[in-house]
């Protein structure tokens, strides 16, 4: 191969993709991937979504926010240490790190006041011990950790206390979330509204006990401390009336539930430990006897905006008896919704927006990212189209590795363009081309001139150094020392772009380099340091800091990084793809995986 095609084939070499550009990309890559889909895309979702205070009447005062949350199912402590597969306690992670990331996010809204609709906890109805119990508490508030200033307000869901139930399990799971959560049903007033917290688990057994006996609701004799005592004990004045329910109310299976909705609607079912609406008895009880303005409901995972409709003789002020329902997403990764979410509450004077003939609140659905879709349909179709690269650029590369150069003919009265490597350490005599007479030295005495085979450029051969007699008198007269040159430049076993670089500058730097010019003079500006000299164990010590220099040289370092060394080849070589490939795919997951850690420690 001559110099053109070596050059030619030198600068195809420079315009190829590499394995470190390709590697380091590929971490690169990643790095914003994982970053997007742990991280930004939390804040993308939410750009849109206010808080409602322009739908209310405009007042001095600034409108109390309340945030509701449904169904945030905090899974067990114990569930993570408890699974037998890899796989089993990575879904737990990920569960509970997205479950505190949606929380980190919802928390920037800085609501007033907080209200969960129940569900709580996973398996709550479970647990047995009160110790138990409450360490699961513990892990729900180490999820959702609130400042003491939020007023919090908890709604019991058939997850937490369970249904149907035996009496005396009953009894002693709704003592452990009597303990730990608060009181079942109870009311509180904000800004002017009377909030109304229903036992809707505790309605739905009452309500099986009436219906065996047959009673209706107006002669029924109310459970003590039960959820319909706690109905009729509430007092209906001028206040409005928001209503809060685990369960939701009943309503036709084909009822729409509006846009917001991912799929189907709310129908009537029940089985063991669940029922998905109440019946129709007591929906209408509950629309009569407290008449609120809107109801909050949880338990369906999905949204859901349904209008009930409240008979009235009056057929044109129908309308104004509509009770609008409006049942929330779930805070929590499911199967049944891609996309999670909360509700936010506005709440003005209501006799200001009275006086105003506007409504006192307002309220907005704010949706999360589909984290489920961001592992299933973004990060393992990534991760297999890395491999699949990784693995065709290897197999390249291990085809160009195997095209052999042509060979390089030799004949008498030539040198080879270069040298192979059994003749490295060969002795070479600059005057190899003379007759033996010429080439044998015949004088002992005197000095001997050294000169390049080749024009120096820098000096002249009489800048070379001297050699006198008494500096002879210890070499071998066999080997002459201005006939012996190591040449150190073809220690590689095969021909590489880098090696006629390396070839080249060797030329450049010492073959054509005289004494005279190995130091040149320069001025030398002093860098600025600093130095701290102390005693260790003994013995001083210095420590100094300078400022880097920079140079074109640092630069072409570090730009070195990015160009395919001979080791990867090698590797590659004795390897093969595949090993190379996973070696590649590890050097890629592991800065990949510590980034993903630190965004979740982030977050979490």
């Amino acid at each position: 191969m001559g110099l053109k095609e070596r050059r030619q084939l030198r600068s195809s070499t420079h315009l190829r993709l590499t394995r470190p550009v390709l590697v380091n990309g590929l971490r690169l890559f990643w790095a914003i991937v994982i970053f997007w889909g742990d991280f930004g895309v939390y804040f993308w979702s939410l750009a849109s979504c206010r808080w409602p205070d322009s739908s209310l009447a405009r007042s001095k005062e600034r409108p109390t926010h309340v945030m509701i949350i449904s169904d945030p199912q905090v899974r067990h402590p114990s569930i993570f240490y408890e699974e037998t597969s890899w796989l089993g306690s990575l879904r737990q992670l990920i569960f509970d790190l997205n479950l505190k990331k949606n929380w980190n996010v919802a928390a920037h809204f800085k609501p007033d006041i907080v209200i969960f609709l129940g569900d709580m906890l996973a398996s709550g109805k479970h647990v047995r011990s009160e110790k138990e119990y409450k360490q699961y508490f513990d892990k729900f508030r180490s999820v959702f950790s609130l400042d003491s200033s939020i007023a919090v307000h908890y709604v019991p869901g058939n997850n937490d206390v369970g249904m149907g139930v035996s009496r005396a399990l009953s009894k002693k799971v709704r003592q452990n979330y009597f303990m730990t959560f608060g009181p079942f049903n109870h009311q509180a007033t904000i800004r002017g509204h009377q909030f109304l917290f229903l036992d809707a688990p505790g309605l739905v057994d009452e309500d099986y006990q009436r219906s065996a006996e047959g009673i209706p609701y107006d002669r029924w004799d109310p459970v003590p401390e039960g959820p319909l005592e706690f109905v009729k004990s509430v007092v209906i004045d001028s206040s409005p009336v928001v209503l809060f329910t685990h369960i939701p109310l009943a309503r036709p299976d084909s009822a729409s539930c509006g846009p917001l909705r991912e799929k189907g609607s709310i129908r009537r079912g029940a089985g063991h430990g669940y029922q998905n609406t109440f019946g129709k008895q007591t929906t209408s009880f509950l629309l009569k006897t407290l008449q609120p303005i809107v109801v909050y409901s949880g338990d369906n995972r999905d949204y859901c905006d349904y209008k009930h409709k409240l008979p009235s003789p009056d057929r044109e002020a129908e309308h104004k008896n509509d009770i609008p329902e409006i049942t929330i997403k779930s805070f929590s990764m499911a199967r049944h919704i891609e996309y999670p979410g909360f509700q936010l509450l506005s709440l003005s004077d209501p006799s200001v927006a009275l006086s105003k003939n506007k409504s006192s609140y307002a309220d907005a659905s704010c949706t999360l990212p589909d984290q489920n879709g961001i592992y299933s349909h973004v990060y393992l179709p990534l991760i297999l189209l890395s491999f699949i690269g990784l693995v065709v650029f290897n197999v390249a590369r291990r085809r160009r590795m195997k095209l052999h150069l042509p060979p390089i003919s030799i004949s008498a009265g030539t040198h080879p363009a270069s040298p192979s490597p059994s003749h490295a350490w060969i002795p070479i005599s600059p005057t190899g081309s003379l007759p033996s007479a010429l080439r044998t030295p015949t004088s002992a005495a005197g000095p001997t001139f050294r000169t390049a085979s080749h024009p120096d450029p820098q000096g002249t051969p009489l800048h070379s150094p001297l050699y006198y007699p008494q500096d002879r008198e210890e070499e071998d007269p066999m080997f002459p020392v201005q006939y012996a040159t190591r040449d150190t430049r073809l220690m590689h076993d095969e021909w590489s772009p880098e090696h006629s670089v390396a070839t080249a500058d060797y030329h450049t730097s010492s073959e054509f380099e005289s004494p005279s010019s190995s130091k040149p003079f320069s001025h030398h500006t002093p860098r600025w340091s600093w130095s701290w000299t102390f005693v260790l164990l003994g013995r001083r010590r210095r420590i100094t800091i300078r400022l880097p220099t920079l140079s074109w040289g640092r630069f072409r370092g570090i730009l070195a990084l990015l160009v395919e060394g001979r080791n990867s080849d090698a590797f590659l070589s004795r390897r093969g793809v595949l090993l190379s490939t996973f070696a590649d795919a590890l050097s890629i997951i592991w800065p990949s995986l510590l980034f993903w850690t630190l965004v979740s420690w982030w977050t979490f």
